[in-house]
């Protein structure tokens, strides 16, 4: 018996398979003493067959492709091995270049696309069979890159105060300001929906903070009238799954600055990740970031139409009855979503402005105080962080943060921390301070 091979010359074809799963895959560099000499052998576990191709030279960065040669089945056992192989089939020295868990996003007999999530970056890919020869396949290598132009800013709204909001107005439209984070979601025709920060990374190479497969929209239908670009402004925001109420913006962020797996491990703790819809930036690939919002509305609707459980608009709120209502429900913490404030949206305009129900600011995190005695956080967990002028911030921090703080303090000394708060005393102390977010490392 070859080793790693239970049948010599068996090459299972691909099964026809549309649902995402998450199995083992392994890369292995093979310093052959034959004549493939040194290449790269992909092996992905499917139905117990470990599917195998071999390649001359691994594309990783976005945008390479290689040639991959499908070959004999390899066991599941093998996909651990290291080491010499003495002699015959394959013989020459092996070692793990990746092995880890892929997500196989769909697949069938001329084709397979999946995704590698090993480090802070999803790696995608795509073997598609070419025509002649029955095991020649071309491996691309598709993660997104900056040569996407994404939009990589957005706008600032101006600040209206609360008081002056006027439900009476017919030509504004209210909506809650929804606390999550600020998202691109980007649809194609015939493709699956995906997600971006409008940040710049400067960890990846590809430049861009690739969100999709942390959000479970990556498994819906393709998208319908979308043309070959539209981009939608979006929150990303949770939902606790305990209470239904939404989850803190930390926690959101830590959804999102984990891996995608671990990502996804939070998510079965502590609530899943959603989104609501608020502005079209391209639509089928025009640009009508300037509209005004009565036309922007219409492009939302079309989408909706078209696409009715994968486009969620923002709630709007149109007659006094309804902005009423809203105001109401934000006042006494009632609504499902936020407890922020207000969104104005001016029909004849295009950028609107926010009237946030609390003020909020950026103060340094310069040290940390104990839990009570007798918490569950006691020798294991910080109460809270401090600040200039006697600051002290526990509300709003999530078991996460208070246990990173506690663990790594010197990862949380010096950063920035957004807290909202009721008022500002003369001392430069803040009435009732919670925790929003850090300000991002990315």
């Amino acid at each position: 018996m070859v080793i790693g091979i239970p049948e010599r010359g068996k090459i299972t074809k691909l099964p026809t398979l549309t649902k995402p799963f998450i199995t083992e895959s392994v890369i292995q560099k093979h310093d052959s003493i034959g004549n493939a000499k040194l290449h790269y052998d992909l092996r992905l576990l499917i139905d117990g067959v470990g599917h195998s191709w071999a390649i001359k030279n691994f594309p990783a960065q976005p945008g390479d492709k290689t040639l991959a040669i499908k070959v004999d089945d390899h066991s599941s056992e093998y996909f651990d091995f290291s080491g010499t192989i003495p002699s015959g089939y394959g013989a020459g020295k092996v070692s793990k270049y990746f092995r880890g868990k892929t997500e196989v996003l769909r697949a069938e007999p001329n084709k397979i696309s999946f995704v590698y999530y090993e480090g802070q970056v999803p790696q995608r890919f795509t073997l598609v069979k070419l025509p002649g020869n029955a095991v020649d396949y071309l491996l691309v290598n598709h993660t997104p890159s900056a040569k996407r132009n994404l939009p990589t800013g957005k706008e600032h709204y101006k600040l209206l105060d609360p008081n002056k909001l006027d439900p009476n107005n017919p030509k504004q439209v209210f909506s809650p300001k929804v606390d999550g984070a600020h998202n691109l979601m980007v649809l194609r025709n015939r493709k699956s929906p995906e997600f971006f920060s409008y940040r710049t990374s400067k960890r990846s190479k590809s430049g861009l903070i690739d969100h999709t497969y942390k959000i479970p929209t990556y498994k819906a239908e393709p998208a319908k009238d979308a043309g070959s670009l539209t981009i939608l402004r979006s929150e990303v925001f949770g939902v606790d799954k305990k209470t239904g109420r939404p989850l803190t913006n930390s926690q959101v962020a830590g959804m999102l600055n984990s891996n995608t797996l671990k990502s996804r491990v939070l998510q079965e703790q502590q609530g899943t990740l959603d989104y609501v819809n608020f502005e079209p930036v391209v639509y089928k690939g025009k640009d009508v970031s300037k509209l005004p919002f009565r036309e922007k509305l219409k492009i939302l609707k079309n989408l909706q139409n078209a696409n009715p459980t994968l486009i969620k608009p923002v709630p709007l709120a149109f007659t006094p009855k309804e902005k009423k209502y809203l105001l109401a429900q934000l006042k006494k913490d009632a609504h499902p979503l936020t407890n922020e404030g207000v969104i104005v949206y001016d029909l004849d305009k295009s950028v609107p402005l926010k009237a946030p129900l609390s003020k909020t600011k950026e103060i340094p995190i310069l040290g940390f105080f104990d839990p009570k005695s007798g918490s569950k956080y006691s020798n294991n967990a910080v109460g809270g962080f401090t600040s200039t002028n006697g600051v002290r911030v526990g509300s709003g921090l999530s078991d996460q943060d208070r246990q990173g703080m506690y663990a790594n303090p010197e990862n949380y000394i010096g950063r920035q921390a957004t807290v909202a708060f009721k008022s500002e005393l003369k001392s430069g102390k803040l009435r009732n301070p919670v925790f929003k977010h850090l300000r991002e490392l990315w």
